[in-house]
Order: C-alpha cells, then structure tokens, then sequence
C-alpha cells in the first residue's frame, strides 16, 4: 500500500477504533446507569435508541450531497462532542436516552463518511483490505476497553466511563492531525 493511502487507512482506523472504544465503554457501564436512574425496565431502550438513531443518521449522511473524508472528520471539531457530556451529566434516564439519541445520529453520520471515503479514495483491489483494518479496529478496544470501564464504574461511577469517551475523542483528534500530517 502505497504512504498515500497508508494515511488514509490509518485515519479511518483511528476513527473506527475511537467509536469502539466507545461503544465498549458505554456497554459495560449501562447497567450501573440504569439502576442508579432508577430504570432498569427501561435498560434496552439505551441501546435500542443509539441504534434507531444511528440508521437515521446513515440515511440523513446517504442523502447527503457531500460527505467528509475520514481525516476531516478527525481533525475537525465535532459539532456533537458534548454527547457524551451529556450522559454523564445526566439527572434522569431520559435525558440520558437523548444523549444516546444524538451519539446514534453521531455515529451514523461518521460510518457513511468512512464509506464514502473507501469508496473515493481506494482503488477496487485495495478497499477489502482497508474493510479488514476496519474490522480489526474493533478487537482491541472490545478486549481492552470492557474491563477498564467495568472497574472506572465500579471504583468511581458510570458518570467517569461517558467523560472518559470525551477524552478518548481529543486523543484520537491529536493522533489524526499527528498521522495526517
């Protein structure tokens, strides 16, 4: 692969790694989240909401007349980078679903974008290997991240793992301005 496309790859890893290590985090500290709201009837509705929201964003991105690449999406603020303060912050369980709302609306828009950008960028013979990096993206944050979080819920409080999703984006925003040049 050529250092072109090797920048490129290492954008949309970061990015990928960055939203799995969220996705673990959150994941393992639900549960604390819903018996401390007071709402473990209501437990699914925090996964099933980021989900519906996250097919709306997918749609509203595909629809879309241009889309990102994924080291724009990097180094650029993120408009919705609250999100997760947000649930942190929470007082009630619905304010904390809204903030699951608009990660969903979040990460729809960033996996399109990452779509998109595989399609633009690499050639047809290359794009399975730059799926397969995205694949393996996943590992190392599903193996990591769920027993660091489990233990910051468990010392500290669910409250710690959503702040620490705002610090996992300024990392991978430094590393992607660092990578990308």
């Amino acid at each position: 692969m050529s250092p072109a496309y090797r920048v490129v790859t290492v954008a949309l890893v970061l990015l990928t790694t960055m939203i799995a290590f969220k996705a673990m985090a959150v994941s393992t500290a639900m549960p604390r989240a819903a018996a401390e709201l007071d709402a473990i009837g209501g437990y699914g509705l925090a996964f099933s909401s980021m989900m519906t929201a996250m097919l709306l964003g997918i749609v509203a991105a595909g629809s879309g007349q241009t889309v990102p690449v994924p080291c724009q999406l990097i180094c650029q603020p993120d408009p919705l980078r609250d999100r997760h303060l947000g649930c942190a912050l929470a007082p009630s369980w619905g304010v904390l679903i809204g903030g699951r709302v608009v990660t969903g609306v979040g990460a729809g828009l960033v996996i399109v974008s990452e779509f998109v950008a595989i399609g633009r960028v690499f050639p047809a013979p290359l794009r399975p290997q730059v799926f397969t990096w995205l694949s393996a993206a996943w590992v190392i944050p599903s193996v990591v991240r769920t027993p660091v979080s489990g233990w910051l819920t468990t010392v500290a409080s669910w409250r710690w793992v959503f702040r620490d999703c705002r610090r996992a984006r300024r990392s991978s925003r430094r590393l992607g301005v660092l990578a990308t040049g």
